[in-house]
């Protein structure tokens, strides 16, 4: 599908914003799935008092919270200005995202 990073990012991007390319999984199924691991590890998280933390990759996340809340400028923005590794801390209720200061 890709020859190097250039097309892999390209093809990414557009996955994002709302392209399915074949035999990528459907962005409603990797929103919900996503949003399913999430509840389910968060609920564990709240009973021990710790706080979720969330190790991933780039493209279900930025599927998953464009689906919970605006993403700015846009998820594909959003994809593209991820570090690789990175810390963002979600806020669902206040619908927000912020990098982690002091990190990377």
């Amino acid at each position: 599908m890709w020859s190097d990073d250039h097309d892999y990012r390209a093809v990414a991007r557009a996955y994002v914003v709302g392209v399915r390319h074949h035999g990528w999984e459907a962005h409603g199924q990797v929103a919900s799935r996503f949003d399913a691991a999430v509840a389910r590890h968060a609920a564990v998280a709240a009973e021990r008092g710790l706080t979720l933390v969330v190790g991933t990759h780039g493209l279900a996340p930025t599927i998953w919270l464009a689906s919970r809340m605006s993403l700015v400028p846009t998820p594909a923005e959003f994809w593209a200005d991820l570090r690789f590794p990175d810390i963002l801390d979600v806020d669902l209720i206040a619908g927000t995202v912020s990098r982690r200061a002091g990190w990377v």
